[in-house]
């Protein structure tokens, strides 16, 4: 057997990839393979190019594809637009602070204009020493830091001068107005910056909150667009939690799990993209095993290319995989890694949510039907979306509901057979 199943069949590496879809020329995943979204592209493009600042949130599920959505319209607005983007976004973390999110904006801004203007008139221009004065400072405390933390911080100074920074938020606004008025005067119509994972914020929503209040200044610079990758339950946990948030934030853009003819015209345009020259080309896997397996993940896009990539890889098939071939095996692999993250008592419970319902229900719903109280509901739903065998689906009022991940659905498949 070949050692790399895809030369076998004819094309150079898997074309499976779960990885965002890239805008920088060198790119293995290329933003030409992009597939569909044409009405969102237009909604956001209407936004961005009616105002001269934008805060656009694209909400979504987890796996649906935001981010590659996101890398699509960016290269619209630079190709067709003559905004300054950059490839890389910015990955909010949980715990960020006012200061981190600024430089982390200010270091955007910069690669983005790095892009779009000559070589050398970066360098000239207003605002760009003080923008990277702020981003060297606080790489440099954030490495001396470091350093402490493992033990190597002697000699480095005190342990006050070993603390992130703490600007006052003006000079972050300051720097970026500079610039963007200074690019403009260069011909850049705008620049977009890129951030992403905003549910990371979700797990303290209030202090999440006052996070983006704080550099609220900096969301308003003219000549900034932002565009934020978040699920459909920042806006209602985070940025309505607070007035001053949210009166700069209009309703998100919404990103819908891609139908299956949708997904077949991803594939394919991967399959063409691919493939060897010279070499006779195989599919990997039988259309109706991605229809099934585009059901049962939800429109988790990301899940489901994963589950694919796995049963190819493990079976070494190199015919087409068809359904019986891959769903026996995919069951008793999730099934396996769902014993070794949940106790027994939690797969009891995921196997009687399962019988509960097969669609969305809330903890509130199922509390009854596990004969569990509140606070013992919380704690395993918290569990089970740990292990990834409950996925959250939408927000109405005060209530979440939540439905099985594909994982466990397929796990669950092998559990009552």
């Amino acid at each position: 057997m070949p050692l790399n199943i895809w030369n076998s069949m004819g094309i150079r590496m898997s074309p499976f990839f779960q990885e965002a879809l890239d805008i920088s020329e060198t790119s293995s995943n290329p933003i030409k393979l992009f597939v569909g979204r044409q009405q969102e592209n237009r909604d956001v493009l209407k936004r961005i190019l009616g105002s001269n600042s934008n805060r656009i949130i694209i909400a979504g599920q987890p796996g649906t594809g935001k981010t590659s959505f996101i890398q699509y319209v960016k290269h619209q607005l630079a190709n067709q637009h003559g905004f300054a983007v950059c490839s890389s976004h910015c990955r909010v973390p949980h715990n960020f602070s006012a200061t981190e999110l600024g430089v982390e904006i200010l270091r955007s801004v910069v690669l983005s204009l790095k892009n779009a203007l000559p070589s050398g008139k970066l360098e000239k221009l207003k605002g760009f020493k003080e923008a990277r004065s702020l981003v060297e400072e606080t790489d440099l405390r954030t490495w001396q830091l470091s350093l402490s933390a493992y033990g190597f911080g002697a000699g480095l100074g005190s342990e006050k001068k070993n603390q992130p920074p703490h600007f006052v938020p003006g000079q972050f606004y300051d720097a970026l107005a500079q610039m963007t008025t200074a690019a403009s005067t260069e011909g850049v119509t705008g620049i977009v910056v890129h951030l992403n994972n905003l549910e990371n914020l979700e797990q303290d929503a209030k202090e999440a909150a006052f996070l983006l209040r704080d550099v609220r200044d900096s969301f308003l610079v003219s000549g900034l667009h932002f565009l934020l990758g978040a699920t459909s339950e920042f806006y209602t946990s985070v940025v309505s939690a607070h007035a001053q948030v949210r009166s700069i934030f209009p309703e998100p853009i919404s990103i819908k799990p891609m139908r299956f003819p949708e997904v077949k015209l991803l594939l394919e345009r991967r399959y063409e993209y691919l493939q060897i020259e010279g070499m006779d080309f195989v599919p990997p896997v039988t259309w109706d095993l991605v229809e099934e397996l585009h059901r049962i993940f939800l429109g988790d896009l990301r899940g489901m290319l994963s589950a694919l990539e796995e049963a190819c890889l493990s079976t070494l098939v190199v015919d087409p995989l068809s359904l019986n071939q891959a769903l026996p095996y995919l069951a008793k692999y999730y099934m396996q890694q769902m014993t070794q993250t949940l106790s027994d008592a939690e797969l009891v419970h995921l196997s009687r949510l399962a019988n509960f319902s097969t669609d969305e229900f809330r903890q509130a719903d199922v509390r009854k039907h596990l004969k569990i109280s509140v606070g013992q509901v919380s704690k395993v739903f918290n569990q089970l979306e740990r292990a990834q065998a409950i996925i959250r689906t939408k927000t109405q009022g005060r209530s979440q509901y939540y439905a099985l991940s594909g994982r466990a659905r397929l796990a669950l498949g092998e559990m009552l057979s």
